[in-house]
């Protein structure tokens, strides 16, 4: 929580000794801090605990006066509102959707204080940045530092590997800002404006991501399939006309592997089509995940789709892969993974959306594509 004996005016003085004009508030004098920090030695300051003033009086009240303190003890007194922002080297800032980058390609990291005299108060190396990943089971990484180069208000990192990240950036006192949601999944019902569908469960004010592919391909598939969320097109009680060389998908069916067949196909990945008397359905969810035999009439068991080898168990997610979680004896989920790891695909729900609670129970398993 904010602390602060004083609401901030302009800076009037440099570090070491940070003069401020500033008020009082509703904070009285010589109790609301006492013995917080030791004093500055200033035999020409009135003793009050916490800051030393340069006034000839005793401030009262809602009283203007001009004061200074130790810049470690402001750190520690006074905590700032940081707002961390990311962006695509280029860009003026993140996409509304969430941004996703390729392997190799460079974000810009930026922080900026409220009020922002409390840039004045740090230098560069006092801005530490750090990143987290996340698994396989729905678990992060340690935090971790970026390295020598991540430090300061702006700095740029090219990311090395594929993956989801959390970033956030540390100040001397011990306390983080982290890049957060600016928004609530949700969209606006396309038939009732009053109404809004939600899609994911992520609310404004919680943790955000950056998403990195290791493939263009990747980013089309998770592209094509974010556009849908919130739709209705792959409701279990309508029909999906044939396309792209699956057969129709008719009312009252389960229609996810419909749906991330449609997907991958339209940004232009090949998924074969290797269930029906035909062969003109796409993987189960089952088969995507690799608990059921995609090639029953081959001797031993088979997890093979062409194009999409099966990732190990333990592999971190990356935005675009085919995330599946197995329900032997049953239909089990599958959907495209989006930036922030959640599943993007077709549910019981009559809408597109993220909101299966387990693809991250530790048994789910991914695809890549990979011609």
């Amino acid at each position: 929580m904010r602390a602060s004996p004083c609401t901030i005016g302009r800076s009037v003085s440099s570090s070491p000794h940070i003069g401020l004009v500033g008020t009082l508030g509703d904070y009285a004098p010589g109790t609301a801090y006492t013995n917080v920090f030791p004093q500055m030695d200033d035999p020409d300051a009135t003793n009050w605990p916490g800051c030393t003033f340069l006034t000839s009086e005793q401030p009262t009240n809602n009283e203007t006066v001009k004061y200074s303190f130790d810049t470690t003890a402001y750190y520690r007194l006074v905590s700032p509102t940081g707002i961390v922002s990311v962006r695509e080297v280029g860009e003026t800032g993140a996409p509304e959707d969430g941004l996703v980058i390729k392997t190799g390609e460079s974000v810009v990291y930026e922080l900026e204080f409220e009020p922002e005299e409390f840039d004045s108060c740090y230098t560069t190396n006092d801005l530490v940045w750090e990143f987290c990943q996340l698994r396989y089971d729905g678990s992060w990484s340690p935090w971790t530092e970026f390295g020598p180069n991540g430090k300061g208000f702006v700095f740029t990192n090219a990311m090395a590997v594929g993956g989801i990240f959390r970033v956030r950036v540390g100040i001397p006192s011990g306390e983080h800002f982290e890049l957060l949601r600016k928004k609530d999944e949700k969209k606006q019902h396309p038939s009732i404006p009053v109404m809004m569908i939600k899609y994911g469960p992520g609310k404004k004010g919680e943790f955000d991501t950056i998403g990195v592919a290791d493939t263009q391909s990747q980013i089309d598939i998770r592209n094509s399939a974010k556009d849908y969320l919130a739709s209705e097109d792959y409701a279990y009680n309508v029909v999906v006309t044939a396309a792209y060389g699956f057969a129709e998908f008719g009312v009252d069916t389960l229609k996810c592997n419909i749906f991330v067949a449609h997907m991958a196909e339209s940004a232009g990945a090949d998924v074969p089509a290797i269930n029906g008397i035909f062969s003109d359905y796409p993987p189960l969810a089952n088969e995507w995940a690799g608990a059921e035999d995609t090639c029953p009439l081959i001797p031993g068991f088979q997890t093979t789709i062409e194009d999409w080898p099966l990732l190990a168990g333990t592999n971190a997610p990356q935005p675009g892969y085919i995330i599946a979680h197995p329900k032997v004896g049953d239909s089990g989920h599958v959907a495209i993974i989006d930036y922030d790891g959640g599943g993007i695909g077709a549910g019981m729900s009559g809408t597109v959306n993220k909101l299966f609670p387990d693809f991250y129970d530790g048994t789910s398993r991914d695809r890549e594509y990979a011609p």
